[in-house]
């Protein structure tokens, strides 16, 4: 009886040892030739996954999005959802940080020829590093840690990405780039949602919110070029690498802020403080 309940536990936790490949259909085979992955060209690969040593496929979700815009406030019985009145600290809030981002883009306009100038330092390096296949979407979002290990999902990229450029090589810099962009946005998003709820503690925190961005950020590179260190995709030289490193945040927090003009501009503070610090400017 032991012995079946222990095979049974075992059974159960199959995917502890298991060697899970998560798969985003549209970017994995396109077996059609119109530019979208499709479950043939998926389905056509399966050998090929299985002698890899994969056991599982998880296939990201898919399904129409329900439409349905007041859905975060139907459910009045639930403190976290119930609709509240909307008043003048609430505004307070939201054109104080108008104002603030107003100030920041007005500097990052100011500094226009710095930043083209940071850009054109990149253009004029003769790369020493070579190009390798990158996740070009590395962020704190994509990283799970469970029991004691950590998992990188969606290494296939971003959804709205054509299958060629899932296979475009480039330089592993640009990852290390979107995870320190995300320590910002870590950072930041923490003192959005503090300063909601106590906008008086906002300024002295802003001040722990940057040690801990500095602090992640020097303790991920140090870690992550030390592990590289023998990589031949990693810049040896360390002025090229800084230059290359700076270039890619530019480029990083520069779509970030088109995002965010286009989406959320609550958080447009976020990626123009980020193009400032790279910059030297505060």
């Amino acid at each position: 009886m032991g012995q079946e309940v222990e095979a049974t536990r075992l059974h159960r936790e199959w995917y502890k040892d298991a060697v899970i490949y998560q798969a985003h259909v549209r970017a994995f085979l396109d077996s059609t030739s119109d530019g979208v992955g499709d479950f043939p060209g998926l389905t056509s690969r399966l050998e090929y996954l299985e002698g890899l040593g994969i056991d599982t496929l998880w296939l990201l979700p898919f399904y129409p999005s329900p439409l349905k815009d007041l859905a975060l406030a139907a459910d009045s019985t639930d403190s976290g959802f119930a609709p509240e009145p909307f008043g003048r600290e609430d505004l307070a809030i939201a054109t104080s940080r108008a104002i603030d981002a107003a100030a920041r883009a007005r500097t990052v306009l100011d500094a226009r020829d710095r930043l083209l100038d940071t850009i054109r330092s990149a253009a004029a390096l003769s790369p020493t590093a070579m190009k390798i296949r990158i996740h070009g979407d590395y962020r704190l979002g994509q990283v799970l840690l469970s029991e004691g290990d950590v998992y990188i999902q969606n290494v296939e990229g971003h959804l709205s990405w054509p299958a060629a450029a899932q296979r475009e090589k480039q330089s592993m810099l640009k990852d290390v780039a979107s995870m320190v962009r995300s320590f910002s946005y870590a950072a930041h998003a923490a003192l959005l949602t503090r300063a909601m709820a106590r906008p008086d503690q906002l300024a002295p925190l802003a001040r722990w919110a940057q040690a801990w961005e500095m602090w992640a950020t020097a303790s991920f590179l140090r870690s992550y070029y030390s592990t590289a260190a023998q990589s031949p995709a990693l810049p040896r030289r360390e002025a090229e690498r800084d230059t290359l490193l700076s270039f890619f945040m530019l480029d990083r927090a520069l779509r970030e802020l088109d995002g965010e003009l286009n989406n959320r501009t609550v958080r447009i503070g976020i990626p123009l403080s980020g193009l400032l610090d790279v910059l030297g400017i505060r």
